[in-house]
């Protein structure tokens, strides 16, 4: 069994499509998507498109919440800074890119074989907010997880790779596809790594592997991207490489 892990693409078409080739040289049985795939980046229609085509599990993340309930962007934590890019997104996008979005389940849960489990969400288990990362205290992280068990449990939302043992589960964050961060979730808009980043799970004969990818990112082909685009936050963007 070898599943490939990808989160928070936000709108780059770019980064996507670069994973996407990796991906399928590596042939994995199941593609999952961990959320949030459309705003904040220069292209939401792109990568909308492209998603449609592929079959692949979807959870909803926090920012595909807030393309669905604009209204709510304060509850889904959209930072206001990108309310604007919000509202951008969602002219770019027709009734049948939303329906798409409406499809995305707030959780995931497949049989590896052997009873082992992967369970997937976007943040954690409850909601598609909260934040794990490698120095979350233990007691944080029982409460983020409290009625929730599995062998690998993986959650995106982050933009950080992470791999952390939590009792006797897995946790596992492939990073970001098209947004990944240097730094760990700032307050105000962060600075960008130059990568595109998943991950690969792979079970076989009782033994669990995790393979983290990070591909350099066509910056020039982003920054085109962008200035083409017209978005809002463009200056950010053209500032990141």
């Amino acid at each position: 069994m070898k599943i490939a892990l990808i989160s928070d693409i936000h709108g780059n078409h770019v980064a996507l499509t670069a994973v996407l080739n990796d991906i399928e040289r590596r042939q994995p049985d199941t593609l999952i998507c961990l959320g949030d795939v459309a705003t904040i980046g220069p292209q939401p229609k792109e990568v909308i498109t492209t998603l449609q085509t592929l079959d692949c599990i979807f959870i909803q993340g926090n920012h595909d919440a807030a393309v669905l309930q604009p209204e709510r962007s304060a509850d889904y934590n959209i930072h206001h800074t990108l309310q604007a890019n919000l509202e951008w997104t969602i002219s770019k996008l027709d009734l049948q890119d939303i329906a798409f979005l409406a499809t995305f389940r707030p959780t995931y849960e497949l049989n590896l074989g052997e009873d082992k489990t992967l369970f997937c969400f976007h943040a954690t288990p409850q909601n598609n907010t909260d934040i794990i990362i490698h120095t979350t205290p233990i007691e944080t992280v029982d409460k983020y997880l409290q009625g929730s068990h599995a062998d690998i449990m993986a959650g995106g939302h982050t933009h950080i790779q992470m791999l952390r043992k939590h009792h006797n589960s897995l946790l596992i964050n492939p990073g970001s596809v098209g947004n990944s961060f240097v730094e760990p979730p700032p307050e105000e808009l962060p600075t960008l790594s130059p990568w595109a980043e998943y991950a690969i799970i792979e079970y076989q004969n009782g033994i669990i592997s995790i393979h983290f990818h990070r591909l350099p990112m066509d910056i020039k082909a982003v920054h085109d991207a962008v200035r083409a685009s017209q978005m809002p936050n463009a200056e950010w963007w053209l500032a990141q490489g």
